[in-house]
């Protein structure tokens, strides 16, 4: 009788890790991520443990007995242990990722620091500074909400042609406080007469309005077994705050085809001159077309460049330095010596931690052309960040990336296509072919759709022959074609004006 109760103990035992073993192997290879290849040997190895814990718990021999159930008892925890990991792995990778169905406009209520009170209500019939050119839906908002707070029918406006006109009033003295989107004020620090803004002004309010996001249409694509573009947007701004709106320092067109194993990465220039969707396609300088939002952005380059743009992905320049130190550095091919600050840049290949990268995709003005050389070193950077995540070398490091990088990024590409993505990798670890170019042009001043006609700011005119030569390249990618670095036309021709 007590034999037969032990053999039940060991039996039960042994049916719970069969049982366990099981659906930790039909999870597995069910998740999106895990690699095919893996599947029969996981399988094979599963199968021998379960014989071996079989065979030992039918064996009579009292120590059999006992070691079949700590066996079991061992191979259940490891199975559970596995169970726990998957969950928690899928909620690391999702957690990456910003939700990006709603944004947030900030409004700020500026007056001079002469002219500032703690509270709205603690002036006198005050005069509110608006502009009729940008943000209009978000400034009547505000003017909505101002009645509120002051409980009036109406509050007195100055509305002026555009937003530094509003600014300018304002520091004449034309108004007593002046409206003003966040993320306006980088643009009116540009301008030298106003570079000092932030110090000039205080704030006396700040009305949020929670803005419902457009959500994309579903695009019928699969991710890996055809090309598709992101659009990868970087901020720099003040607060470091993540948004689908505000203006865009890096601009860089990626396109990607997982079935030749390809990559193009294409930098513009972020004063490229373009047609501004949200501003009756008046020309704009392209950073400030970010200000109504990535998608005006991603139309407005599409248009132009005539390059279907599927996906964006949104960082700030803290994202970037947390891939790098994540990945233990990078190594890039640095095409001639410069500096900046205490870091000094020699030609040829530099090993770089987050810290200095950050400092070389940033730097402009030490630069021989300025924001056109620093698009090129943003490219060379994000070249060799995809070389790196392409290589078994960061599997490593999986744990401090997905540590660092924890509501880093806002993209409109679904979380089960990023599985996709890295099971196809893991499946045969391929090498990329990755070719980048940077794209130049002609600098000149011009008045622009968001800021004004009157008021001339610095642009690039493209090249027409690069917007071709692009074009070209993403059609042979999208056709299943090989491509190669080749030299990019006009890339000599390049002119720039310091500013």
């Amino acid at each position: 009788m007590k034999k037969l109760k032990n053999k039940k103990t060991e039996l039960i035992s042994w049916l719970v890790f069969v049982i366990s073993a099981l659906i930790l192997y039909f999870i597995a290879i069910r998740h999106a991520v895990f690699p095919s290849r893996y599947k029969l040997p996981l399988l094979l190895v599963i199968t021998i443990l379960i014989c071996i814990s079989g065979i030992i718990s039918i064996l009579s021999r009292k120590w059999f007995r006992f070691v079949a159930i700590l066996l079991n008892v061992i191979l259940i925890a490891l199975m559970a242990a596995g169970l726990i990991l998957l969950p928690s792995l899928e909620k690391r990778v999702r957690d990456i990722f910003k939700d990006t169905s709603y944004d947030e406009a900030i409004i700020n209520i500026y007056a001079t620091n002469s002219n500032f009170k703690e509270n709205i209500a603690d002036y006198n019939d005050p005069v509110f500074i608006i502009q009729k050119r940008n943000d209009q839906e978000n400034q009547n908002y505000a003017i909505e909400q101002l009645k509120e707070i002051l409980n009036e029918d109406s509050i007195k406006t100055l509305e002026t042609e555009d937003i530094i006109s509003a600014v300018e009033a304002l520091y004449d003295g034309k108004g007593d406080l002046l409206l003003l989107n966040d993320i306006y004020v980088d643009a009116v620090e540009d301008i030298e007469k106003f570079s000092n803004f932030t110090d000039d002004t205080k704030t006396v309010s700040s009305i949020i309005k929670r803005i419902e996001t457009v959500q994309e249409e579903e695009i019928e694509k699969d991710i890996i077994n055809s090309m598709f573009t992101v659009y990868i947007a970087g901020e720099d701004t003040r607060s470091g705050r993540l948004s689908i709106y505000g203006r865009t320092d890096v601009d860089i067109i990626v396109n990607i085809n997982p079935v030749t194993r390809q990559v193009m990465i294409v930098g513009l220039p972020r004063d490229t001159y373009i047609p501004n969707p949200a501003l009756d396609h008046g020309l704009d300088k392209l950073t400030h077309l970010g200000n109504d939002g990535i998608q005006n952005t991603m139309q407005g380059v599409s248009e132009y460049y005539g390059i279907d743009i599927d996906h964006y992905g949104i960082v700030n320049f803290n994202t970037f330095k947390y891939i790098v130190d994540a990945l233990g550095g990078i190594d890039v091919d640095n095409p001639y010596y410069f500096r900046s600050g205490v870091y000094e840049f020699p030609e040829g290949n530099i090993h770089m931690d987050g810290t200095k990268a950050l400092v070389y995709v940033r730097e402009r003005k030490s630069l021989p052309n300025g924001d056109y050389d620093r698009s090129h070193h943003q490219t060379i950077a994000l070249k060799a960040i995809i070389q790196k995540l392409m290589s078994f070398d960061s599997l490593g490091n999986y744990d401090d990336l997905f540590t660092a990088l924890k509501g880093q990024f806002l993209t409109s590409i679904e979380i089960e296509d990023v599985y996709k993505l890295i099971a196809l990798q893991l499946n045969d670890n391929s090498s990329w072919n990755i070719i980048s170019y940077h794209l130049g042009g002609t600098g000149d001043m011009c008045g622009t759709a968001s800021m004004g006609w009157d008021r001339k700011l610095y642009v690039v005119h493209p090249f027409r022959s690069q917007v071709n030569f692009i074009q070209q390249e993403t059609e042979k990618m999208k056709n299943n074609e090989i491509i190669k670095q080749e030299e990019l036309p006009n890339e000599d021709d390049t002119y720039y004006i310091p500013n």
